[in-house]
C-alpha cells in the first residue's frame, strides 16, 4: 500500500489562467525504495502540474531527477536531467492548449497540452511517495528544505505576485497529509518553504 505524504497550497479563486515561479533543488533526497518519488512542482489547480521529481521507476536508471508535466487526461511526460540548484517553472493557459516550460539555465523542458478550463485555481505542491509505508511512523523518503520563490499567477493577462503579503487578497487555501502537520515541516505557506528530515 502507498502512503502520499504532501503539502499543497491553492490561491483562493480559480480565475487565473498561469503561474510561474523559481523552485530551489534540495541535496538528493533519501530513504527512496524502488518506485517510491519526492516532487516539487507548480500547477494549475490538480489538473495541469509541471516541475522536479526525484524518483526510481525500475526502469535501471535508478534514482534520478527528472523534469515533468502531469496532464490529468493524457499522464505524464518526463525527463532525466542533472538540475542546477534552482529550476524555472512557467504554465500558461492559452484557452484550449496550456504551454509549460521547465528551465535550469542550460536545459529548457517544453510540454503542450489541452486544458479543460480557460481558468484554474493556482498550486504550489511539496511532497512525495512511499510505496512500502503503511503508517505515517514508516514514510521513509526524505529531502532537505526546499523552498519557492518569486511566484506569481496570472489573471486577464497580468502577473500578480503570490507572496506573505498579498496571500490575504489571492488566498491560501492549505492542504497538509499527516507528515507535514508535525512543526518544523512547513515553514512558510506562501511562497511556499517545507522539509522532510
Amino acid at each position: 500500500m502507498a502512503l502520499q505524504e504532501f503539502v499543497k497550497v491553492y490561491t483562493a479563486e480559480s480565475n487565473f489562467t498561469g503561474i510561474q515561479g523559481y523552485i530551489s533543488v534540495p541535496a538528493t533526497p533519501t530513504g527512496l525504495s524502488t518506485y517510491d518519488f519526492v516532487n516539487f512542482f507548480l500547477a494549475l489547480d490538480d489538473y495541469y502540474e509541471v516541475g522536479l521529481s526525484y524518483a526510481d521507476k525500475g526502469d535501471g536508471n535508478g534514482p534520478v531527477w527528472r523534469y515533468f508535466a502531469n496532464h490529468a487526461k493524457f499522464g505524464q511526460q518526463n525527463q532525466i536531467v542533472s538540475p542546477t540548484s534552482e529550476v524555472f517553472v512557467k504554465i500558461v493557459n492559452r484557452g484550449t492548449e496550456a504551454d509549460a516550460t521547465v528551465q535550469d539555465g542550460r536545459i529548457t523542458f517544453s510540454r503542450t497540452a489541452a486544458v479543460a478550463s480557460p481558468t484554474y485555481s493556482g498550486k504550489m505542491l511539496i511532497g512525495g511517495e512511499d510505496n512500502s509505508a503503511t503508517s505515517s511512523s514508516g514514510y521513509t523518503p526524505r529531502h532537505p528544505q526546499v523552498t519557492f520563490r518569486n511566484v506569481k499567477v496570472q489573471r486577464g493577462g497580468v502577473w500578480l505576485d503570490w507572496n506573505a503579503t498579498t496571500q490575504g487578497s489571492l488566498g491560501a487555501l492549505v492542504n497538509r497529509t499527516p507528515q507535514y502537520q508535525r512543526q518544523g515541516m512547513v515553514i512558510q505557506n506562501v511562497p511556499l518553504i517545507a522539509q522532510l528530515t
